[in-house]
């Protein structure tokens, strides 16, 4: 009873400008995007055809030591990661 003689002001709501996902105007986000799909694809590249590698004439190694020593690289390339300049 109280609230029906109140006068209360009228608020008025109205849905905010959707302008779109601001990050998509970026093309930095792209080539980034691009150069870390290419360095991780690398990575894996190496990483798999090692143990061909460690097989093949110049080498010559069992498939269990060569894929011991592929333990090596994967690492190696962890300690540079960790170890290596954060920019």
């Amino acid at each position: 009873m109280i609230f029906s003689y109140l006068h209360l002001p009228v608020i008025e709501y109205s849905e905010p400008e959707r302008k779109g996902f601001k990050l998509l105007r970026y093309p930095h986000l792209y080539m980034g995007a691009a150069a870390i799909f290419c360095y991780v694809g690398a990575e894996i590249a190496i990483g798999s055809f090692l143990v061909e590698y460690f097989k093949s004439e110049p080498t010559i190694l069992l498939d269990k030591t060569a894929g011991s020593h592929v333990a090596f690289y994967w690492g190696g390339a962890m300690v540079g990661r960790f170890l290596g300049p954060s920019r």
